[in-house]
């Protein structure tokens, strides 16, 4: 819509679809322990030139196990969905921040562009309206920063962070919304 406003189409004629999660694939996990035990890196851009040592040690001095799947690591993962319930807290952004908070995981948004904030109930609104992407990653890649986030844990605030996507991000909305937009476009 930015993009689109600044070559000069009137936002009256626009509309944004974001992206969806098939909630039929990334089933809800089992509730989130109290503390926190394992995290994961959920990113083909993770490796040792990008953002992962930053995040090693905040999870080091967080006491938390770390895994990384994605091709940056030569671990890409073609079923995330199986791999995604292991994991207390997902560092990710953009649909595998979406994907992780559908499970159920708590999301701390990070990756090569910086570090974004734990996605709360409270903020999960607005951080959606900019997809969990890039731009909602505005501080820069520091183990004290990411190991804030990491100290934001709070399992029930992530359960209606999930409630909360499950009950509007899911592919049947999506799917609303463009046959909307295409029924629009017709008339």
């Amino acid at each position: 819509r930015e993009r689109l406003e600044k070559e000069g189409v009137d936002p009256s004629r626009t509309r944004v679809v974001f992206n969806s999660v098939d909630l039929q694939r990334f089933r809800l996990r089992s509730p989130l322990p109290p503390r926190p035990e394992r995290a994961l890196i959920f990113s083909n851009y993770a490796s040792e030139h990008t953002h992962l040592r930053v995040v090693e040690q905040a999870c080091a001095r967080a006491g938390l196990a770390l895994d990384v799947i994605g091709a940056g690591v030569g671990k890409p993962c073609a079923e995330p969905q199986e791999v995604l319930g292991r994991y207390d807290i997902v560092f990710a952004k953009a649909r595998c921040a979406l994907e992780a908070l559908a499970v159920g995981n708590a999301v701390v948004l990070c990756d090569v562009f910086g570090t974004g904030p734990m996605v709360t109930h409270a903020e999960a609104e607005h951080l959606r309206s900019w997809n969990f992407g890039k731009r909602t990653l505005t501080r820069a890649l520091d183990p004290a920063l990411v190991q804030r986030e990491i100290e934001r844990y709070d399992p029930e605030d992530a359960e209606r962070v999930s409630s909360w996507i499950r009950s509007t991000a899911g592919h049947a909305q999506s799917s609303a919304q463009l046959s909307a937009i295409f029924r629009e476009a017709l008339d």
